[in-house]
Parts: C-alpha cells; sequence; structure tokens
C-alpha cells in the first residue's frame, strides 16, 4: 500500500480516494468483502469528508461573492445618492439664484414705479401750477377786458353825447 502511504505524506486526497475505490473493488472480487468493506467505508468516508470540504470551499466562496456583490451594490447605491443628493443641491442652488433674479427684478419695478410715480406726480403739480397762474391771467385779462370794454363804452357814449350836442348846436 505504498501508493497510501504516498498520497498521504503528499496530501494528494483524491489519489488516496481512488486507491480506497480501487482496493475496494479489488477486494470484493477477490470476495474478501471485510477488507472491501473496510476500504468501502474509507472511500465512501473521505469522499464525504472531501465533499464537505468542497461544499465549504463552494459555501465560503459563493459567500465571499454573495458579500463583495452585497458591497458592491451598497457602494452603488452610496455613491448613487451622492450624485442624487449633489443633483439636489445643484437644483436648490439653481432655485435660489433664480429667486434671487426674480427678486432684483420685483425691486428693480417698483423702484421704476415709483421714480415714474414721481415724475408723473411732479408733472402734474407743475401742470397743475400753470394752469392756476393762466386762471389767475385770464381773470386779470378778463377783468382788463371788462375795464376796457367799460372806457370805450364810456368813451362812446360820451362820443355820442358830444355828437348830438354838436347836432343840436348846429341845428341851433
Amino acid at each position: 500500500f505504498l501508493a497510501i502511504d504516498i498520497s498521504k505524506q503528499t496530501g494528494q486526497t483524491s489519489v488516496l480516494q481512488e486507491c480506497y475505490r480501487g482496493l475496494s473493488v479489488i477486494y470484493a472480487q477477490t470476495n474478501d468483502f471485510e477488507n472491501a468493506l473496510r476500504f468501502r467505508k474509507q472511500y465512501t468516508h473521505l469522499k464525504d469528508s472531501l465533499f464537505t470540504i468542497d461544499g465549504s470551499k463552494n459555501f465560503n466562496e459563493m459567500q465571499s461573492r454573495f458579500d463583495a456583490e452585497k458591497k458592491e451594490r451598497e457602494i452603488e447605491l452610496l455613491s448613487k445618492n451622492k450624485e442624487l443628493q449633489e443633483l439636489e443641491n445643484i437644483k436648490k442652488e439653481v432655485q435660489l439664484k433664480k429667486q434671487k433674479v426674480i427678486n432684483f427684478a420685483i425691486v428693480a419695478g417698483l423702484a421704476l414705479m415709483l421714480s415714474l410715480t414721481f415724475f408723473v406726480f411732479r408733472i402734474y403739480r407743475q401742470k397743475h401750477k400753470a394752469n392756476l397762474l393762466l386762471e389767475s391771467a385770464y381773470g386779470e385779462i378778463g377783468k382788463k377786458n371788462e375795464l376796457i370794454t367799460d372806457s370805450i363804452d364810456a368813451a362812446r357814449s360820451i362820443q355820442e353825447a358830444l355828437l348830438r350836442h354838436q347836432s343840436t348846436i348846429k341845428k341851433l
């Protein structure tokens, strides 16, 4: 059983497993069922051990892959959340800038309206003063017109009286 000893020393379990299986078959064919059963049990035990070890390795590998994928998904999710947060911050900044522009436009519009109102009111007051001066001037012109008309009427009366008087003198 040199192959079994070498396989055990070198740690080649798959060769050792095949040695146990081969010896089990040989002993079974030579009707040495006791040794056939013993090597069959060793083969089965080694096979189960290897299966368990392989299963554990596979499970550990699958667990490692699962954990790695889970971490990758978490990292992706965190980076997407960060991108969304950055986009929301940019959106808020844009909205603030828009609001500032709107506020500035409103203030500028109000200032323009106040200036315009001030100038319109000033023009109205100047026009009102001019109208008062014109009314006063028209009143004085009207009084002077009356005086002139009265003077003309008086002069005409005097002239008519003189002319009547002259014509009476001529008749006489």
